[in-house]
């Protein structure tokens, strides 16, 4: 579904839902402003369904809000018009705000043809200090050689320039597939740790934790199945992170 189909379709889902699940807990979407009851997200992999995870009125995800509040934060006082922005598998919800907001922004996906261009992260055909942010999200558990790709990803970046690169928080520590699961197919199950591969290619890696946010924005998850999920906030809730990459 193209992004002004899915603007459509939520401009008249989103009064509809409120009105309906009107006795449903109410929650803030810090990306479209929408105050009212979230959307059950029902999958068919057990461990994705999950309650109160959508925005009706943006499609926005927990991720999706999070990433979007910690993007605020970090940039607060910057001109975004001045910023050139490569967003990788970019969300729709966020892709409208950045491409209206950011002086010059760039889409890519492997496989997806509604984007500017499309390449893999192994080996992204850009000169080196292009770009003043770099979003990645919930891509590199995906990538074999990931290391390759966060050095791609840091080549790329200005000096003093920043890369969100958050990734699905699944263990307590890091599992190494040599081959991919077949449900979850990713090359690296990520736990916390997985992070601390960032600091050999950035000068800083700041960690940015759900669970000290207002539990308004409903950053965590709230799981319908058990998982042994690490940041356990309490019942079948689960917090996660999203790092912040400095460039030197």
């Amino acid at each position: 579904m193209s992004n002004q189909l899915l603007r459509v379709k939520n401009s008249f889902r989103a009064p509809l839902f409120r009105a309906l699940k009107w006795r449903k807990e109410k929650f803030h979407c810090p990306v479209c402003d929408y105050r009212g009851p979230f959307i059950d997200k029902k999958a068919k992999k057990k461990i994705r369904s999950r309650l109160n995870a959508k925005c009706p009125s943006c499609s926005a995800m927990e991720r999706h809000r999070f990433q979007w509040f910690v993007l605020q934060k970090v940039l607060a006082g910057v001109d975004l018009g001045s910023l050139s922005v490569l967003h990788f598998a970019p969300e729709p919800c966020l892709e409208d705000r950045l491409r209206a907001q950011c002086g010059r922004y760039v889409t890519t996906d492997l496989l997806r043809t509604t984007v500017d261009c499309q390449f893999d992260v192994t080996a992204i055909p850009f000169d080196d200090e292009r770009f003043d942010l770099v979003l990645n999200s919930h891509v590199l558990q995906y990538v074999e050689d990931d290391l390759r790709a966060v050095s791609e990803l840091s080549r790329i970046l200005k000096p003093g320039g920043m890369a969100l690169l958050p990734v699905p928080l699944l263990h307590l520590k890091t599992v190494a597939m040599e081959v991919p699961d077949p449900i979850l197919g990713m090359y690296n199950e990520p736990g916390p740790d997985y992070f601390d591969r960032y600091e050999a290619f950035f000068e800083r890696v700041d960690l940015h934790y759900s669970s000290a946010e207002d539990d308004q924005y409903h950053f965590y998850l709230e799981l319908l199945s058990a998982a042994e999920f690490p940041l356990k906030l309490k019942d079948m809730k689960y917090g996660d992170i999203i790092p912040v990459c400095y460039k030197g």
